[in-house]
């Protein structure tokens, strides 16, 4: 049995934390094991900052409407994002990324996986641009604890303000999956 750690009903569940100082560097890893039941709205897993896509030093999963896509953002300066395709709703997912505003491209910047393996991406936005993570709030399920709810379950989260190694990002990938109702 894999007991959802938080249920989010698509409604009006979301979680929020005090401002998290991730301002003292460029790099965060960030990784989920989750359900999401539905994809016929778009929905926020999680957001550092109410706007992340305005302000600088943020970044973003979520869900697009009628779409069976995950997107993973980043913005430094500007703002760059993924769409991870083919994850048709009801689906369970170990999900990870790794963000460094300071790389060269889009392709370094953001590097998504899911299931423990790159998953197919298609460019929604081009690239980052530069400067370094903020000092924002933490949203989870929901953007700005207002709208675009999710739909589905979160079964673990972890966010570092680190980059890591392969080898780190897949023992943390098992050990989220370990958690969640899904082997990788």
């Amino acid at each position: 049995a894999f007991p959802p750690y938080l249920f989010f009903d698509g409604v009006d569940d979301s979680l929020l934390t005090n401002s998290v100082d991730f301002s003292a560097g460029d790099k965060m890893t960030v990784w989920a094991g989750l359900t999401k039941s539905s994809d016929t709205t778009t929905a926020l897993i999680v957001e550092m900052s109410a706007t992340w896509s305005a302000n600088n030093g943020t970044f973003a999963w979520g869900l697009s409407a009628g779409a069976s896509n995950y997107f993973m953002a980043l913005r430094g300066d500007t703002l760059g994002a993924y769409f991870l395709t083919s994850f048709a709703a009801p689906i369970t997912n170990v999900l990870s990324c790794s963000y460094n505003i300071g790389a060269a491209s889009l392709a370094t910047e953001i590097v998504p996986r899911a299931n423990g393996a790159t998953p197919t991406l298609t460019v929604d936005q081009p690239a980052a641009g530069t400067g370094n993570l903020g000092n924002y709030p933490l949203y989870i399920g929901r953007r700005n604890n207002a709208n675009l709810p999710l739909n589905g379950n979160i079964y673990s989260l972890v966010i570092a303000g680190a980059s890591y190694s392969a080898a780190q990002i897949s023992s943390m990938e098992k050990w989220v999956a370990a958690k969640t109702p899904i082997t990788i």
